[in-house]
Parts: C-alpha cells; structure tokens; sequence
C-alpha cells in the first residue's frame, strides 16, 4: 500500500500563505453591506397602541424588543404605512445585507424609500398616526435608517435621518431628522494581499524547483523519496 506523499516545511508555508493572501484579497474587493430601518417607541407598561408608520418600501426582514408585532400595511392619505400594534415601550428593527463587488458601497446598497414624507429636509415631515388605550397617555417615537458598509481597507457608517417626536391621536407631522456618514479608509489592510502573495508565490518556486531538480537527479521526487515502498515477502 502506497504511503501519504508528506509535504515539506516550505510547501506548507506557501500554501498558508497563498490561501491567507486570496482570503485577503476577496476581503479587499468585497464589501459587506446592510441597510437598516428602525422605530422605537416609549410608552408607560399599561398602554396599548396602534401606530401607522412610515413603510421602507422593500421586504426587509424584521426583529423586535419588547411587546410589539408588526401587523401588514395600512392604505392612507400618506401612502402605505406599517401598522405597528403593541403595549408600553419597544422597538422594531427591518435590516437587509449582503456581500457585493464595486468601486462605491452606496451604489450596492438596497434602497429605502419610507413612505408617508412630505417634502425635503429641514422643512420636510413623516406622518404617523396614533390610537391608544389612554389618549393622555405620553408616547414618543423616534426612527433612523442606517447603513453600514465595511470591506478590509475602508468602511462607511451612516445614520440618523428618520423621524421623531411625541405623538398625540389620530394623524402626526414629525420632522425629518437629519443624517451623516462616517467613512473610514485605509491604505495599509490594501497592502496585505501583496505581503502574502509574493513570499507565498517565491516559496511555491522554490518548492517547483527543488521537486524538479530531485528528479532530474534521482528519478524520484522528495515525496515520492519520502514514501514508504512496500516489496514482495
């Protein structure tokens, strides 16, 4: 029975360092990419309530804190909003993200486009509307679409714009809030493929070559030297 061909300590090294170096490269080409609407609302423990709120327009899978459910869309004077049923304070959260490839994250970056907006930012307004088990009951609610995009030698982080305020029954004009990026870049993580792949490469050369010498001057190749061979008894 043949034996395992065991690789030399140099094949090792360039293999690790190849497969290092084509992870790093993906990880600098690719982008991962979310997008994220949120509603939060504040309410004393013992209030129940309906909102209709401002729809991002794509399916976008949804999580949830507290006692809240989201309960389909509602056809309005403002469009199609979400209708959102719960009791005291919780939070809704809609995300959706992936991996893309591009020169710009914004451009792989899955639209949002809430309905219920009147107008542009600073002048512009989201509607809202509001039934509770307490129509004196105090209830706020504050919203913000994020986006979050990040690959090995640059990110981008924004957020804010949404709406906000406190709500009394029936339909609400709450302003828009205003939004920002952050972006961070780097030319330093670009440089690690290089680092990788060009000792990675010269070692996988030198392994080549050592192999090809070996057998010119022995007829056999270091793994197949290093093998066992198996006679007849």
């Amino acid at each position: 029975m043949a034996g395992v061909p065991r690789l030399s300590s140099i094949a090792v090294a360039a293999i690790v360092l190849l497969g290092l170096g084509a992870t790093a490269t993906f990880a600098t080409v690719a982008w991962w990419v979310e997008t994220s609407y949120g509603v939060s609302v504040s309410a004393r423990d013992d209030v129940e309530w309906t909102l209709w709120v401002p729809n991002p327009g794509n399916p976008m899978p949804w999580t949830t804190v507290g006692t809240v459910a989201v309960a389909g869309a509602m056809t309005t004077p403002y469009g199609t909003l979400l209708n959102l049923t719960g009791r005291g304070s919780a939070d809704v959260r809609f995300s959706t993200g992936g991996i893309g490839f591009g020169s710009g994250a914004f451009d792989l970056a899955p639209p949002v486009n809430l309905s219920g907006r009147q107008g542009q930012w600073p002048n512009g307004t989201y509607a809202v509307w509001r039934h509770t088990s307490d129509s004196a009951a105090n209830l706020s609610v504050a919203s913000g679409l994020g986006f979050h995009a990040a690959r090995l030698d640059e990110s981008w982080n924004c957020g804010g714009s949404g709406f906000v305020g406190y709500l009394r029954e029936g339909w609400n004009l709450l302003p828009i809030r205003f939004g920002d990026c952050l972006g961070l870049v780097s030319s330093v993580p670009g440089l690690i493929p290089a680092a990788l792949l060009v000792p990675g490469t010269v070692l996988a050369v030198v392994v080549r070559r050592r192999g090809r010498l070996e057998r010119e001057r022995t007829g056999f190749s270091p793994e197949d030297a290093s093998a066992p061979r198996h006679g007849r008894g």
